[in-house]
């Protein structure tokens, strides 16, 4: 190691560095960095949520299904309607002769024992189920879409920090060159802040790729349009529920519940269908003679009524009705089945995510104790520095800390606001209203 008097001009060239040093080490605002490029709209949170009511695939997906469903039932019920016809006969007969017809025809035919009831009725509990369906859409689109924003927004400032740690890893490993050149530190101390400095940019590409991918999941959910979160939303307070979740409310009330209920309802009403499938039918028709010529008007008297009535009854059908009546018990067994795991499920859900809520408070609270302790910290080792009472090994490692406590200070206030949605979303009960 070389050893020796420092010249002049290289000692005011050390000082020079140093004070450069910590003045980039001093400046480290928690949220005033410059802000990260980002090419799309930035749109606050409840902006971001009214997009999404419009844009997002999945719902649009929903509502065309709850459409469906609603020409299902109105189609279900064309089978219980009467309905009319216009029909025209020609034939040609011996010689140069013809004959001709138009009649009117009004027909009706019904099962003796209701089976058209109960098609109707299984088809409005289908479009029920499509109606809560849609409603459970919007849950899980307002949490998964809390989960990527807050995320989003928390990935950014993470970048922002670690663009800061590492231009401040880069002056210190000039400051341990510059040391080392003039004898006052062991080679140990250049590699050291070498392996720090790599140490940096690798946390910089990763913090880089989780804002892309929390970026990427925001504009799936707002089909691909390129948004991303507004500037200091982090700042804002998140909302507090004091009130624990009413367990029989949400057991009565969530979406998930009443469609597995409605599903029982509407294998009911298919038992029911299936056990009239060889039920007898009668069909009625009248025809009404608007024009005759040729045969037909020696036959037939124009403007006259002619009215049939038919009543089938099946003697076999091959074991058809048996099956449909097994395919349709066994379709309750399934739905009473899936409406205790529904019930189940929404309970775990909503007590995971009361739990969740809780959890990250107190974990907010804990990481702003120890941000603000950190900083408290990091300012009287920087006077020390200045002071030349401490080492840039001291500087780096209360640096280091104060990062890794902004970072999870950052973190802890995205969970809130993730945990907020989710709870939300197991109660049932969205802070904003949602237009079907």
């Amino acid at each position: 190691m070389k050893t020796g008097r420092i010249p002049e001009i290289t000692r005011c060239r050390l000082c020079t560095v140093i004070t450069l040093f910590a003045v980039i080490l001093s400046a480290t605002p928690l949220f005033a960095a410059q802000p990260c490029v980002s090419d799309g709209r930035q749109l606050e949170w409840e902006e971001t949520w009214e997009l999404l009511l419009e844009e997002s695939p999945s719902i649009g997906a929903l509502k065309e299904a709850v459409r469906a469903s609603r020409a299902g039932l109105k189609s279900a019920a064309v089978a219980s309607k009467v309905t009319t016809a216009v029909t025209g006969t020609g034939v040609k007969e011996e010689a140069d002769r013809a004959s001709s017809a138009v009649r009117f025809t009004v027909s009706y035919s019904t099962s003796l024992f209701g089976r058209e009831t109960a098609q109707v009725k299984s088809a409005a509990l289908l479009h029920e189920e499509s109606l809560l369906s849609l409603d459970k859409g919007y849950l899980d689109l307002y949490n998964h879409a809390a989960t990527a924003y807050w995320g989003a927004a928390a990935a950014r400032v993470a970048v922002r920090a670690a663009e800061e740690e590492l231009s401040k890893r880069r002056a210190f490993l000039d400051d341990a060159q510059l040391r080392y050149e003039q004898g006052l530190v062991p080679e140990l101390d250049v590699l050291r802040a070498k392996s720090s400095l790599a140490e940096a940019q690798y946390l910089l590409s990763t913090k880089e790729s989780q804002m892309v991918n929390m970026e990427a999941m925001l504009k799936g959910l707002a089909g691909w349009k390129n948004i991303s979160p507004a500037e200091g939303v982090l700042e804002a307070e998140p909302p507090m529920h004091e009130t624990p979740p009413d367990y029989g409310k949400v057991c009565k009330e969530h979406p998930t519940i009443c469609k597995a209920e409605l599903e029982v309802e509407r294998q009911k009403a298919l038992l029911r269908l299936a056990k009239k499938t060889s039920a007898p039918t009668l069909s009625l028709s009248a025809s009404n003679s608007l024009a005759l010529d040729g045969s037909y008007a020696a036959t037939y008297t124009q403007d006259d009524w002619y009215g049939s009535a038919t009543i089938t009854i099946p003697v076999t059908d091959g074991g058809a009705a048996h099956w449909a009546a097994e395919k349709a018990r066994a379709g309750v067994a399934s739905a009473e089945r899936a409406l205790a795991s529904a019930r189940a499920g929404v309970m775990r859900d909503l007590f995971t995510a009361w739990q969740d809520y809780q959890s990250s408070l107190t974990g907010l609270a804990s990481a702003r104790e120890r941000f603000g302790l950190l900083a408290r910290e990091r300012e009287i080792v920087l006077l020390r520095y200045r002071e030349g009472l401490a080492s840039q090994i001291e500087v780096l490692d209360v640096q280091t800390r104060y990062t890794e406590a902004n970072a999870d200070f950052i973190d802890s206030k995205k969970a809130v606001f993730v945990a907020c949605a989710a709870l939300a979303a197991a109660r049932a009960e969205l802070p904003v209203e949602v237009d079907q």
